[in-house]
């Protein structure tokens, strides 16, 4: 029976050694409890947004046009502004020749917390509030004996909300449209001195207005992203003011276009 035991002795043989290389630590299960293989590297993608999670929005950013979420401030203040959980804006110009003179100054400093929650699928609800003080100085000089001066100072604040639906693209970019509206009010004491005579002016400014951004959001990890956002507001205001002499009332409709780029994090 010497060729059957030669067979059985092969066979056997060749089981022992498959058996041998199948426990061998080989690139791909070595990968998997070291992590770097295909396997581990689709596990340490970043996780889609889930029901509950909390968005920490526009944290830091740069913004066109005013501070806050939907035109909070002035429309028309078109200049770059700090913007995000604490912003700050300067603006500043000047004119003069040898007959008169022109300068001006404004400074806006807010702070204007914003939080969105994801509160199913894809789709999250956000509001945020906040307030803005303002500084802003005029010197008008019309020959060596006529000068006005003009100083104002005012608060701001301000509440939002607004509905937003994240769309992923891959590679850790999503889509973030929101929609919302936004109220404000504002209280503003101006001081001006024409010929020497002292002349105080108060007034006061309400503001609604309704937006939408198309927000482009990356996010590098699953807790941090930055985003680029595109945003359109149209809004309806009213001030009135009123002064040692008389009181006066306006109203107008605007409209602004303004983007940011701004970054967050999400809990």
């Amino acid at each position: 029976m010497p060729i059957r035991s030669t067979a059985v002795l092969r066979l056997a043989s060749s089981l022992a050694l498959a058996s041998a290389l199948w426990t061998l630590p080989t690139p791909a299960r070595a990968a998997d409890a070291g992590g770097r293989s295909p396997d581990a590297a689709r596990a340490d993608e970043v996780p889609p947004l889930k029901r509950g999670d909390v968005i920490l929005s526009d944290v830091v950013g740069i913004r066109t046009g005013g501070i806050g979420y939907l035109g909070m401030l002035s429309p028309g203040f078109s200049n770059l502004a700090l913007s995000g959980l604490f912003g700050f804006s300067s603006y500043g110009q000047h004119q003069s020749n040898p007959d008169q003179g022109y300068e001006e100054s404004r400074q806006i400093l807010s702070v204007n917390p914003s939080v969105d929650v994801v509160v199913s699928g894809r789709w999250t609800l956000g509001a945020s509030a906040g307030f803005a003080k303002v500084d802003d100085a005029l010197r008008y000089v019309q020959g060596p004996d006529s000068e006005v001066s003009t100083t104002q100072g005012g608060l701001v604040l301000g509440v939002g909300v607004r509905a937003g639906y994240v769309q992923p693209l891959g590679h850790g970019f999503s889509l973030w449209p929101r929609v919302g509206v936004a109220y404000s009010r504002g209280q503003y004491t101006v001081r001006s001195t024409a010929a020497g005579l002292p002349n105080n002016q108060h007034s006061s400014t309400e503001a609604i207005v309704g937006g939408v951004d198309l927000g482009l959001m990356f996010r590098p990890t699953s807790f941090f992203y930055v985003a680029v956002t595109p945003e359109l507001t149209v809004g309806y205001t009213e001030q009135a003011s009123v002064s040692s002499m008389v009181g006066s009332g306006a109203s107008w409709f605007h409209a602004t276009l303004d983007t940011t780029l701004s970054t967050g994090f999400i809990f």
